[in-house]
């Protein structure tokens, strides 16, 4: 027997989590400011009682905001911000390889690892600072879990634990107590064993969110199919998962105020189940980008391979249910970066593909797997499908010469109204800001003479208030900042490029 073989899989799960984890703390580049995470700080320090303004508090889950206090309090937050995903992130390869080895033994589990640190995906997206590696680390945990229980006999109250922390650390999360559920029906206890297992797990997200009343990252996503908005084509026409600011307080006052009904009728739903099957057939090359068409082929082997003889349709169907879930939501297709939405299954994919890609060693020399696992990881770099990287303009070079801008010549009373986008860089020049809402919420608050205008609202939900005021000869352009790239664009790859367009400006009253 070879050495490996006689160390514990549990001292190498440890060794492979250690290893992984230092990788990433050591070789990951800078993070990636994220107006989901910076708003979440914020969100942080409000209940350290610093007067900080957070535009809609019931629209984030609060675990990630909850983890970030000890940094915040001590004034760090975005440093520590930084520390804690990159933790979450080395942490997760403990689930994943458990997963794993579960699944198709210890190979597999080494497999697996190799090609979670070697997919470009993860050194991508590791760097954007928001909950996204917590969703993920929950999120793998659950399945690991799930597969812990099924082929070992133990570990479902692990699974249930995790399902009932997954929707307080993303929206998405709601979908896995539902899945816990179904595991425990699929485990041999009875029906309603499972349904109170699944409610049990939802019951911590139903006491937060009674909590305060708001729209919750939940109902963003899915309200059209709770049946509880019918705003919904509104938020499709104006884009609010890229700026969550007064917008949602406007449809909720006109559900409020009988503007608009509170139910949708049957073409609501007609026009939303619509555009499932197209968010599904759209989410494939997303995830061929992220694991090639090598590895998205080994994943659904490896799919067929781990599936029970008994409920086998019926077990795969609950396993593709957070997918469909996510890829046809309404409003997915609206991110910043589609694969975004896929990162907290990224992991569950990695496993499933190695136990593929080990599952042919029996019928292959043993040298087959490893060329396919090369091969999945050279296409996944190269191949025409991969995202650009994550750009957000609250942490590009446009916003620092904003916040330079601001110090050097601010406003005469100090007050500058802004939306999502453009908080950090006020915040950041020390004055004070107050929320920019649409054109159809009201007029600029009278206390700004100032307002600043990014990129992300000049073409978002809130492009029709810009051309408002640059028409209104009440306001004139103080100064224009832009990214170093926009005057290099033409030699940028043109993948890149419509991300490399960040700018502020800056309207003051006449």
């Amino acid at each position: 027997m070879s050495r490996l073989q006689h160390i514990s899989e549990s001292t190498e799960r440890f060794a492979l989590t250690t290893l992984g984890a230092c990788l990433l703390l050591l070789c990951m580049g800078p993070a990636v400011r994220s107006p989901d995470g910076m708003e979440m700080l914020r969100l942080t320090a409000s209940w350290l009682g610093t007067d900080v303004s957070v535009g809609d508090p019931a629209f984030w889950p609060p675990l990630w905001a909850l983890l970030n206090v000890p940094t915040v309090y001590m004034g760090i937050s975005f440093e520590g911000a930084r520390l804690i995903n990159l933790l979450c992130w080395g942490l997760l390869i403990w689930p994943m390889h458990l997963l794993t080895t579960c699944l198709g033994g210890r190979i597999a589990g080494r497999i697996s690892v190799a090609l979670y640190l070697l997919l470009p995906t993860i050194w991508s997206f590791g760097a954007v600072m928001d909950a996204r590696p917590l969703g993920a680390l929950i999120a793998t945990s659950v399945a690991a879990a799930a597969v812990h229980s099924a082929k070992r006999g133990r570990g479902w109250r692990w699974m249930l634990a995790f399902a009932a922390l997954a929707p307080l650390a993303r929206p998405e999360g709601v979908l896995l107590p539902i899945v816990a559920g179904f595991v425990l029906w699929f485990l041999g206890r009875a029906w309603w064993q499972g349904v109170l297992g699944g409610l049990a797990a939802l019951l911590p997200h139903a006491i937060v969110n009674s909590a305060v009343r708001g729209l919750t990252g939940h109902e963003q996503l899915f309200a059209p199919w709770y049946g509880t908005w019918s705003t919904w084509d509104l938020l499709s026409l104006f884009g609010p998962a890229s700026v969550p600011t007064e917008f949602r307080r406007f449809a909720l006052a006109a559900v409020d105020a009988g503007v608009v009904e509170s139910q949708p009728g049957i073409g609501d739903a007609v026009s939303v189940l619509a555009t499932v099957p197209g968010g599904i057939v759209g989410a494939v090359p997303i995830l061929a980008g992220a694991l090639g068409v090598v590895g998205l082929v080994a994943v659904l082997w490896g799919v067929w391979l781990v599936l029970p003889l008994r409920r086998r349709w019926l077990c795969l169907a609950v396993t593709l249910f957070p997918f469909f879930a996510v890829a046809g939501a309404p409003m997915a297709g609206g991110q910043g970066s589609p694969v975004a939405n896929f990162l907290f299954l990224l992991p569950s994919l990695v496993a499933l593909a190695a136990v593929g890609l080990v599952s042919v060693a029996p019928s292959w020399p043993r040298w087959v797997p490893v060329v396919a696992a090369v091969l999945m990881v050279s296409e996944a770099h190269l191949t025409p499908l991969g995202e650009p990287a994550p750009y957000f303009i609250e942490g590009s070079e446009a916003a620092d010469l904003a916040t330079g801008m601001l110090l050097s010549s601010p406003p005469t009373n100090g007050v500058v109204a802004t939306d999502f986008s453009g908080r950090d860089v006020v915040l950041g020049a020390d004055l004070q800001v107050v929320a920019l809402g649409p054109p159809w919420a009201g007029p600029v608050p009278a206390e700004a003479d100032a307002v600043l205008i990014s990129s992300v609202g000049g073409s978002g939900e809130d492009g029709g208030r810009t051309l408002l005021l640059l028409e209104n000869p009440a306001w004139r352009v103080e100064w224009v900042v832009g990214d170093e790239d926009l005057s290099t664009s033409a030699n940028l790859p043109s993948e890149r490029s419509r991300w490399d367009r960040g700018w502020y400006a800056l309207l003051v009253r006449r």
